[in-house]
């Protein structure tokens, strides 16, 4: 009969609408996990490596710091002419405006020749050891000025500054490339302040230990 036929018929269209609903939901749910999309938690995935990764990169801002700082204590500290008692004062101070004024602009006039350099070591080196160079170049330059202390000698205080201005222009854009690079999007705006920060911390700690150690001392703090 015709109304048998035509149940069969509707019986078989629910049926493939059914079997077709389900495979669709299959689809919706588990195509996601097989082929791994992420989501957007992902997005700061690793959170504490990146924070410290950009941390312990930022450091090279806070040796900046110190850089800026050394000169505000210890210039005065090496060139004390108003107490001829001062154990700490170079031999040959007081010491002429013109020695004074190379020992304060010689480490930006060694960030722009370190800055220069820098597109070459971000390319041949990487960021990481980019950074760790001025590191290097910062460690030296203090070593050199505390080292100073021992002959009196101008020359190693103006080489250890001009030392420390080819860290300031190396370690600037790598620490800032890096931490770009290593942080998510999520996380970017929040790490990128680090440096700053660091670099801020670095001058009040010269300022503030610059009260009480003479200017080779200083700079032997500043190595470690």
């Amino acid at each position: 009969p015709a109304h048998i036929v035509e149940g069969e018929d509707l019986r078989q269209e629910i049926l493939d609408t059914l079997w077709a609903s389900d495979f669709i939901t299959y689809i919706g749910l588990v195509m996601p996990v097989l082929t791994k999309i992420p989501g957007p938690k992902n997005d700061s995935s690793g959170a504490s490596v990146q924070t410290i990764c950009a941390l312990t990169s930022s450091l090279a801002y806070l040796c900046i710091g110190l850089v800026r700082a050394w000169a505000s204590t210890g210039l005065p500290s090496l060139n004390d002419s108003n107490n001829s008692t001062n154990p700490d004062m170079l031999a040959t101070a007081p010491l002429d405006t013109d020695t004074c004024s190379w020992i304060v602009s010689l480490p930006p006039l060694g960030a722009i020749l370190g800055s220069s350099l820098s597109s070459l070591s971000l390319n041949y080196v990487g960021r990481k050891f980019s950074i760790i160079l001025a590191g290097v170049f910062f460690f030296l330059s203090f070593v050199l000025i505390g080292l100073a202390s021992i002959s009196s000698s101008v020359g190693m205080i103006l080489a250890g500054r001009a030392l420390s201005g080819l860290g300031v222009g190396l370690g600037v854009p790598s620490t800032a490339i890096y931490v770009a690079e290593c942080s998510s999007p999520a996380l970017r705006g929040k790490l990128s302040s680090l440096p700053a920060f660091l670099m801020a911390f670095g001058v009040l700690i010269g300022y503030v230990f610059g009260i009480f150690l003479p200017w080779h001392h200083l700079a032997y703090f500043c190595c470690t």
